[in-house]
């Protein structure tokens, strides 16, 4: 099961990043933010259709190439768990009440 579980570790971290890379040389944005999550805030927070039709492309995407085992809303999910990801770190560094 341990090899199971790196081999998934070190394929997520190794897709996030060249999402992380795609963002920033591509898109312009930040390598701290994979390209799903970008997709998410600019579609969905900021309400600029081409990233809505970007976050359908993705999302439609990841069901197919997921076997349709992914959620419906990927570029959400991502977006969700980088905010919580920050969160934790925060709170590890005393950043958070």
């Amino acid at each position: 099961m341990r090899v199971g579980h790196a081999i998934y570790e070190v394929g997520y971290f190794s897709v996030s990043i060249i999402s992380r890379t795609a963002n920033c040389l591509l898109f312009g944005g930040s390598m701290h933010q994979t390209l799903s999550a970008r997709v998410f805030v600019e579609a969905q927070i900021h309400g600029k259709p081409a990233w809505q039709r970007r976050m359908k492309l993705i999302d439609r995407a990841w069901r197919v190439l997921s076997l349709g085992a992914g959620s419906r809303g990927h570029c959400e999910d991502a977006w969700a768990s980088e905010v919580s990801r920050a969160e934790r770190t925060l709170e590890l560094a005393g950043g958070t009440e």
